[in-house]
Formats: C-alpha cells, structure tokens, sequence
C-alpha cells in the first residue's frame, strides 16, 4: 500500500513541532521561578537540593523538624506513666510508725481512729508546728498458725534491728514474746507519767481515751525499746517517740 505524500508530510511536521514544543518546556522549567514553573506545571513543586547535616546541631534541628511531634507525644506519655508509677510503688512517708502486734485483727475504721486521735495529740511536735503524720504498721501474731507467725516474727525483728520503729502497741501474749526474745531490751518507762497503769517497761492503754475505739478486746500495753538499741543517728527520732508517749500518758488524766 502507498503512502501519501501529504500525510507522511503532515505526521513529520507534527512530530517536529513536538519536538520543539518539548525543548522549550524543558528550557522554561530549568529557567523559570517556582511560581511561573507551577503555571506551567500545576501543583508540582520544586525540591531544592538535599545536603546532608554537617554538625550535631543540625542533625538534632533534622531530626527534630521531622520528628518533633512524635518525639513530644512519646516524652508526654513516657512521664505520665512513670508519674503513675511512682505514685502507686512510692508508700507514703510518715514522721512516725507506731507497731500493732496483737493476735487481734482491728477494722481500718478502728486503727484510722486511733490514729487521728495520736495525730492531734502530737500537735506541735514537727518542726513547722504541726501534727505528726503517724502510720501504725499490723503485725498479727496467732500461734495456731506456725508459717504465717514466723514470717510475722520476722517482720517484727526487722523493725527493731531497722530502727522502723520505736513504740509498739502490745497484747498481754505479744508482750511476753517480746521480753522472751534475748536480742531485745524494753525501755524503762517509770520516769514518763504517774499513771497506775504505768508499769517499769509498759503502759497500759485501756483507760486512755486516745484507744477507746480498739481497748475492749482485751488489756493492750505500749512499750518502747530501749535507748541501747538505736543507732545514733536515729536518736533524734527516738526521742521524738518517747515524747509522744509522755503525751500519750498525760491524755489519759485529761
């Protein structure tokens, strides 16, 4: 089949004049602005040369123009979790930790009473004026039950030889167990008070309204471990007990 002349002519002419058309886009986008190239081609924009950071300052303003908002989202809940850890693993601190070893187990409302009623007779007592935050640690002691009883020992030794504690709130069966134990020395107490329930070593805290809500279930005595066993830096808070449980006595003739 023959080729007309014509339109081969016709298909040269336009080839050719796609060729020019498609030198001289080329030389406009190379020579033209970002604003007169997006007239030419919309919505393409220009990317200036990519040039690696040369110091440390640039690569951390890098990274953090890419980055900063993740990096801020994951430093916010990165806090917010150790916030929340903190304040369910960290206990609260007290200025005092009074012992409960008893074989009686008391209500929170009970031992919550005692408390605030200790609390405000500490008025005064901290060096800003105010009340002492006072915590008493239960240890219970059954000795029916031999496992659990010496794990309870065990606690109970541990805040002699810790210095946790320097008061403990006894029964009469808790009490002979403590004077049974050779480690342990019981501070005289004769010289705090003139209460007939006031023996050489302990207090009994019956008739004292300060223990009303837990002193009928059997006769419940205060003692104090001696001044021998306190390490000398902890004197200061020592003496801090024996001072509370002068008031302690004083508040039952109240």
């Amino acid at each position: 089949m023959a080729v007309d002349n014509k339109d081969f002519e016709e298909l040269n002419r336009r080839k050719n004049e796609w060729v020019e058309l498609r030198q001289k886009h080329q030389q406009l986008v190379n020579a033209a602005n970002q604003e007169e190239r997006n007239q030419v081609i919309p919505n393409t924009p220009q990317e200036g040369p990519h040039t690696q950071p040369a110091t440390t300052g640039e690569r951390v303003s890098n990274f953090f123009y890419h980055y900063k908002v993740p990096v801020i989202l994951v430093t916010i809940g990165v806090l917010f979790v150790a916030l929340c850890l903190y304040l369910f693993l960290s206990p609260e601190r007290y200025d005092m930790e009074i012992v409960l070893y008893t074989n009686t187990t008391y209500t929170s409302e009970e031992i919550t009473e005692v408390t605030q009623e200790l609390e405000t007779v500490s008025q005064g007592m901290k060096e800003d004026g105010g009340n002492l935050n006072i915590n008493f640690n239960e240890i219970n002691s059954d000795a029916g039950q031999t496992d659990i009883n010496a794990g309870y020992q065990t606690r109970l030794n541990m805040t002699f030889y810790l210095d946790s504690s320097f008061l403990y709130l006894c029964s009469q069966e808790t009490y002979d167990s403590l004077c049974g134990i050779s480690d342990i020395t019981l501070a005289d107490l004769s010289s705090l008070g003139t209460s007939e329930n006031l023996e050489q070593n302990r207090y009994r805290i019956n008739e004292n309204p300060l223990f009303a809500s837990i002193s009928g279930d059997g006769d419940l005595y205060l003692v104090a471990c001696d001044a021998s066993m306190v390490d000398q830096g902890n004197l200061e808070a020592y003496q801090q007990s024996m001072d509370l449980l002068q008031r302690i006595i004083a508040a039952e003739g109240a």
